[in-house]
């Protein structure tokens, strides 16, 4: 697993490499609508049912969570992952801007601590209430200014796959959804996975950066 997160990794700077090139600002965004439990009764509609999104802004990275529920369904917990390069201590979550009428959610982080389901370990986990009135649920948001102690995130650093500890996943990221069946009862685990076109959008970056790179020449080798 901590090869495969190594060629992510690569292959999401060769995405950022790309972005510089063509003047253009990408939010990295995955959607939620895959569900993985064993026993599961889904949520309304086809999905997604959430959408995460990260901004590069300044010094920080806006990140976002939305809830695309219905009727009694509310999420529970929402876990994501880290550059595997990075310490998760080091994050720091800041402004947090509400769009509805729910409780700030409680935050985990360690590296590889927090279970989701049947899928494996995450670095970072959002505990919401499940207190009828505090809820994150419907069509609500919830925003956050991140930074790094000691250094910088991109829109991408969001983008790791979890450790394995279960017999679904890896995903990007995964969350609990509960209240999806009549008088509240009834949940699911949900995942997300990249999409097609991202993966065909990251091989044409890689294309275009290591092209770039043997035109130029070699100054100076760092380790």
């Amino acid at each position: 697993m901590k090869y495969q997160n190594e060629v992510v990794r690569h292959l999401l700077r060769s995405i950022s490499c790309a972005g510089v090139l063509c003047s253009t600002v990408h939010a990295a965004t995955y959607q939620l609508k895959t569900i993985f439990s064993d026993v599961a009764e889904a949520p309304a509609g086809n999905g997604p049912w959430l959408t995460f999104s990260s901004t590069k802004m300044k010094e920080v990275v806006k990140v976002e969570f939305q809830a695309n529920l219905t009727g009694s369904e509310f999420v529970s917990e929402w876990y994501i992952n880290l550059d595997p390069a990075l310490e998760p201590r080091n994050l720091v979550f800041s402004n947090p801007i509400k769009t509805g009428d729910f409780d700030l959610p409680t935050l985990a982080i360690a590296l590889d601590a927090n279970k989701a389901g049947g899928d494996g370990f995450y670095d970072i986990k959002l505990i919401f209430s499940t207190k009828s009135r505090d809820r994150f649920d419907a069509s609500e948001k919830l925003s956050y200014e991140v930074s790094y102690l000691g250094g910088e995130l991109e829109e991408t650093s969001f983008s790791f796959l979890s450790e394995p500890g279960g017999g679904s996943g890896p995903f990007v990221m995964a969350a609990h959804i509960e209240g999806t069946l009549g008088k509240g009862q009834g949940s699911a685990w949900v995942a997300a996975i990249p999409e097609p076109s991202t993966a065909i959008y990251t091989l044409v970056a890689t294309g275009i950066c290591l092209s770039i790179r043997r035109r130029r020449p070699v100054v100076e080798l760092r380790g």
